[in-house]
């Protein structure tokens, strides 16, 4: 009886004792976070943005300026990529691409095994989610812990992204030299014309300088990027994406470089619609209101940089801008200070304001104005002169 009443003692506590691991280890179980949780507090993979030119216009409709710092970007959608881009860099590097959910893990072991015969890091093996990951989130150091973030950041961006998407976002985000990003961007600046008018020479070409920028500038290193470009064809041949004479009449033909350069007009009238932007963002999202209440310099410095940053992705989401400036007028107040104010230590401003239209058509920021410098048209709060005509 007394070994039976301590036998179910014993079982008591071995069940209370056991209950107890198992109600801690259920709490720990639910404090453990998966491998893409934590991934996914530090990088935001569903929200992947990439900096677009915007735009500014004159009251023609024609082109005067193009807003970007430094990254000269047109992004294109899927659907608007010609197919022979998308063609050139699936043959060159990543012909699995389709098949793969990130990493390529037999080319990977055929880089291994050529880095250990070279004793170094002579092939990466990278897919085209491996650069993209690359491009958007890690540096370009050849070390083998990079390349293990790489393929565990590739890994989650194809789990969130389709194919078609991961092949957008590649196209538009690598490097073509010369501060160039993505395709459309490349066949301007080097062609001046879009890449849906692209032969395939001068696409295999374009496809030449994402591998090593430098090495491949068309600017500096002409004779680099036509060897590529012919290695790349030959890619394209093997992987049934040109037929032979395609072939044959893209090496025949004569890469002859058409550099576009960018269109910045009238800093002037530009400077002034970069402000008045700026004044309209700070009325319309809450920042005029919070600059007037901020009762610090901090605290207005910190709003002020808020707005800048503000601005700043507004422009680089692509926006296109219209304005009234009359580009003949403009033209024509800059002649007049110059001619009836020849002197250099004498300064003026002009400004014509058509008064049906309610439009600023022309204004001046002083002599030899220079872009987002002190403008005299607009920040010069002094007494006017005499000659103030009505139009």
């Amino acid at each position: 009886m007394i070994k039976m009443t301590i036998g179910w003692i014993f079982t008591g506590l071995a069940c209370l004792i056991f209950s107890f691991f198992l109600i801690e280890a259920t709490a720990e179980m639910k404090e453990v976070k998966t491998l893409s949780e934590i991934m996914g507090e530090k990088i935001d993979f569903q929200t992947i943005d990439l900096a677009s030119n915007s735009y500014m216009y004159d009251q023609h409709g024609d082109l005067i300026s193009e807003l970007y710092s430094e990254q000269n970007r047109i992004y294109l959608p899927y659907e608007e990529i010609p197919n022979e881009v998308i063609d050139a860099f699936i043959a060159t590097e990543d012909q699995r691409f389709f098949e793969h959910r990130g990493y390529d893990a037999i080319a990977m072991v055929r880089a291994l095994l050529a880095n250990v015969r070279q004793q170094g890091i002579e092939e990466g093996a990278s897919t085209m989610t491996q650069q993209l990951a690359r491009n958007l989130f890690l540096s370009h150091d050849q070390t083998y812990n990079r390349k293990m973030t790489e393929i565990l950041y590739s890994h989650e961006l194809e789990k969130h992204y389709t194919k078609e998407e991961i092949i957008e976002l590649y196209i538009n985000s690598i490097y073509f030299s010369n501060g160039v990003y993505g395709i459309e961007a490349a066949s301007y600046y080097y062609f001046n014309k879009s890449s849906h008018h692209l032969s395939i020479a001068e696409t295999a070409f374009l496809s030449a300088i994402p591998n090593n920028p430098s090495h491949y500038d068309p600017l500096q290193n002409f004779d680099n990027t036509l060897l590529r470009q012919e290695w790349i064809l030959q890619k394209m041949l093997e992987s049934g994406y040109i037929s032979e004479k395609e072939f044959d009449e893209a090496l025949d033909e004569k890469i002859q470089l058409n550099q576009r350069h960018r269109v910045d007009e009238f800093p002037d009238y530009v400077t002034y619609i970069y402000n008045e932007l700026t004044e309209l963002v700070s009325t319309s999202e809450g920042f005029s209101s919070r600059l007037a209440q901020a009762d610090t310099d901090e605290a207005r410095q910190k709003i002020e940089s808020e707005l800048q940053d503000h601005v700043q992705q507004l422009i680089e989401s692509g926006v296109h801008i219209e304005t009234a400036l009359d580009p003949y007028k403009q033209n024509q107040i800059q002649k007049a200070v110059q001619r009836y104010l020849p002197e250099d230590d004498i300064q003026a401003a002009v400004a014509i304001i058509d008064h049906n239209n309610h439009e600023l058509v022309a204004l001046s920021g002083g002599k030899g104005y220079k872009k987002f410098d002190f403008h005299r048209g607009f920040q010069d709060f002094r007494q006017p002169g005499s000659a103030m005509n009505h139009y």
